[in-house]
């Protein structure tokens, strides 16, 4: 390049024209090439503009079958178009929409006009979609079509490789695009507060509720607080680090004393059900309880209990979408884990009630037992199959801005 830059050395490019596919080109680009079919696109007057031009070559109008074809201001753009009507070997299209993007009249340029009778004039009506559909398959070029081939490919690989779960569930029905970018090509997100508090105090209480289960003894606030110091340890370093350890410790605190009297030796903590293979049909669903707590040891009856941390606990009336708001997340929730207790050949319990068990800046440690029945649980099954069979149909992944309260975490990644 430094000796073709200092001889002023050119470099000959092969221009490859295939046989199968569309070529497009400028006018000035196709002159020397010959084509069976050409396509000239939008010959309105708009494009082809009349503004003024000095003359340079003189064309005979024998050539087109033109009389009194009289040297003007717009020979350059007439030669210019017989160059582009010659490019056609054995068949020549004009085409210009009725309609311009102004939705003003469209009208034929000059050029057209100077060709009537030696023209078949017809008039073809395409529905928008249709256009948009044949746009996306035949015009884009093929390395461009089988990327995004490749890439359809991986995305359908992917989710039928993996389990699907209640916060995939959430977050296709938040913003699909929000679940293409989390869940499929896993962008990963940047640790904030309330995160890296739901995770101190999560691994703090899974940590005291396994020394309980081992030990079948209740262990000391003492030990529940060490568990947070040894969680905070484990998160990513933000500036607030200082802040979460606090307030971990002063929401464990009330915690245990508000509701350790009322605890019984649980019989599973972050019990996971990847490694089951759970199956709802052909999907492969997956979960995790935070806690199981015995109900009747004979009759092998459960209690799961499911931690919330946050600003405000929410009412029962809240959880079960009672309310003006209708905010069914919770239940929803709840409903998923029904759906996977129910069709877990090797869950060994019954699921009597589950438990939502708040650790809220209240202080006030909230808690809601809920009961589920067969016709909900049964209506969760045809959401989760509904909702998967959309995902896999998806083409597109929209962002679902406005659809709900406060966007999602991509809103300020993606313009309107």
């Amino acid at each position: 390049f430094r000796l073709r830059r200092t001889f002023n050395i050119s470099l000959p490019v092969s221009r490859a024209v295939g046989s199968k596919g569309v070529y497009v080109s400028t006018v000035h680009g196709a002159k020397g090439l010959e084509f069976e079919t050409v396509v000239m696109a939008d010959v309105s007057d708009d494009t082809w503009s009349t503004r003024s031009r000095a003359e340079y070559i003189k064309l005979p109008s024998d050539l087109v079958g033109l009389k009194n074809w009289q040297a003007d201001s717009i020979e350059e753009e007439r030669r210019l178009f017989f160059v582009a009507m010659t490019r056609a070997k054995r068949m020549l299209h004009l085409t210009y929409s009725q309609v311009g993007a102004n939705s003003r009249t469209n009208l034929p340029c000059q050029f057209v006009s100077e060709l009537d009778g030696a023209l078949a004039v017809g008039k073809t009506a395409i529905e928008p979609e249709k256009l948009i559909t044949w746009q996306k398959t035949e015009l884009i070029p093929a390395g461009v079509r089988n990327q995004q081939a490749a890439l359809e490919q991986f995305i359908q690989e992917t989710i039928t490789s993996q389990p699907f779960s209640y916060t995939h569930l959430r977050s296709y029905r938040n913003c699909p695009r929000q679940y293409l970018l989390s869940h499929i090509f896993r962008l990963p997100q940047p640790p904030n507060y309330s995160s890296v508090l739901g995770s101190v105090v999560h691994q703090a209480l899974e940590g005291f509720f396994k020394r309980y289960q081992a030990k079948q003894k209740l262990p000391a606030v003492s030990y529940l607080l060490k568990e947070a110091l040894e969680a905070g340890k484990n998160q990513p370093e933000i500036k607030e680090m200082g802040l979460i350890s606090q307030r971990s410790k002063k929401l464990l605190t009330g915690f245990y004393r508000t509701h350790a009297q009322g605890w019984v030796a649980p019989v599973g903590v972050e019990y996971s059900f990847y490694r089951h293979r759970v199956t709802l049909g052909d999907i492969w669903l997956t979960g995790k309880f935070d806690r199981i707590e015995p109900i009747d040891a004979l009759g092998r009856t459960v209690r799961v209990i499911d931690y919330k941390t946050g600003s405000r606990a929410k009412s029962l009336n809240e959880i079960l979408g009672q309310t003006a708001k209708n905010d069914r997340e919770i239940l929803d929730q709840l409903l998923f884990y029904a759906v996977l207790a129910r069709n877990d050949r090797h869950f060994p319990y019954s699921v009597l009630e589950y438990e939502i068990s708040f650790l809220d800046d209240t202080g006030r440690y909230t808690s809601h037992r809920v009961k589920l029945t067969v016709e909900q649980v049964t209506q969760m099954e045809q959401t989760i199959t509904d909702t998967y069979r959309r995902i896999l149909a998806d083409q597109e992944f929209p962002h679902t801005r406005s659809s709900f309260d406060r966007g999602c975490q991509y809103c300020q990644l993606i313009p309107d």
